[in-house]
């Protein structure tokens, strides 16, 4: 009986290992991937997009759609959610942007998120009359200039990053 239970430890001490190996694998897997991915961050390319649009205006609020690009280069099909971001035009704080809905950044793609930004209308009145001075203008557009700063969840797979800082800056 002293030889079977040798025997026996010597085959739970191998599992022990082999559980070890496995579990210090996976541990490196995951830093691999986490790295990959916050690499994949500094790499993406994105601002504003030409079509920025008016969808709802009423009494109290205006709708709008800020279209947002994105330039994935990288060989990781990425997504993008919980986009949480402040608004302004020419500097005033136009309104904030909470995105709830999932977006896929193919790899090695471009992509369009759309934004969309909930704006009261003392807000909107402030901005057109801030802006009003360059809507004669020929080159009006280049004169208004949006910002976005805010964060994101970027994730590839089970791997994310919770809190990617997002800053933008762009013409009309």
């Amino acid at each position: 009986s002293i030889g079977y239970g040798t025997v026996h430890d010597t085959k739970k001490q191998k599992m022990k290992k082999i559980i070890i190996i496995i579990a210090l694998i996976a541990i490196l897997s995951v830093f691999i991937l986490r790295n990959k991915i916050k690499k994949a961050s500094e790499e993406l390319d994105y601002g504003i997009a030409p079509g920025f649009k008016v969808t709802n205006f009423t009494f109290g609020q205006s709708k709008m759609v800020l279209p947002f690009w994105v330039n994935n280069p990288t060989d990781l099909n990425l997504t993008i959610s919980n986009i949480k971001m402040e608004v302004f035009i020419n500097n005033i704080f136009a309104g904030n942007i909470i995105v709830d809905k999932v977006y896929k950044l193919n790899a090695n793609g471009k992509s369009i998120v759309p934004l969309s930004i909930e704006i009261d209308n003392v807000s909107a009145m402030n901005i057109l009359m801030n802006i009003s001075q360059y809507l004669n203008s020929d080159d009006w557009r280049s004169k208004v200039n949006i910002s976005v700063r805010g964060t994101a969840r970027l994730e590839s797979g089970f791997i994310y990053l919770s809190s990617l800082p997002i800053k933008a800056d762009g013409s009309y």
